[in-house]
């Protein structure tokens, strides 16, 4: 599977981790503390423990394949050491990967945005202001254009900046 699919298998679940960042969130009722403030925040569970505690259906301590709604090779991706069961740790790090991509995926939009006058969803050299050097060493393709793909490769060996 290449990078770019990859990155949307993962974009995919970003409903789960919306859903779990929203739990995160909650507020309880202070009673106990005698601050004179209604309400203070929850002690926040990891995103891993909050999923972990809706979906572990089987109660095992950790999530199959069957309890999730992950594709075979985003599971086998986080599944770290392989036992077949996602814990709270490789959750987290999931969680922390999909938020990071989903930034990434929003840098990159962003990015074509602002450098696709044609609007055709690829940067051409002179769209992208980039000397012939640089941007042949990022046009994997050798098309004469820049498509996600390539933006999103560059942008993650360091070799672009999508600030400008």
């Amino acid at each position: 599977m290449d990078p770019e699919e990859l990155n949307m298998d993962v974009l995919s679940t970003l409903g789960i981790v919306s859903q779990g960042l929203r739990l995160a969130k909650q507020v309880i009722p202070n009673h106990a503390s005698g601050s004179g403030k209604p309400f203070q925040v929850a002690a926040q569970e990891s995103l891993g423990e909050k999923l972990l505690n809706r979906q572990d259906t089987n109660g095992d301590g950790g999530l199959s394949i069957d309890e999730v709604k992950f594709s075979d090779t985003l599971f086998k991706r986080l599944d770290s050491d392989a036992d077949g069961k996602l814990s709270i740790e490789e959750l987290n790090t999931g969680a922390s990967q999909i938020q990071e991509a989903q930034r990434m995926a929003q840098h990159v939009a962003q990015y074509i945005e602002s450098h696709d006058a044609d609007h055709n969803a690829l940067i051409s050299i002179m769209e992208s202001g980039l000397d012939e050097t640089q941007f042949d060493t990022l046009d994997n393709n050798k098309d004469h254009a820049l498509n996600r793909g390539e933006i999103t490769s560059a942008h993650r060996k360091h070799t672009l900046d999508l600030s400008t």
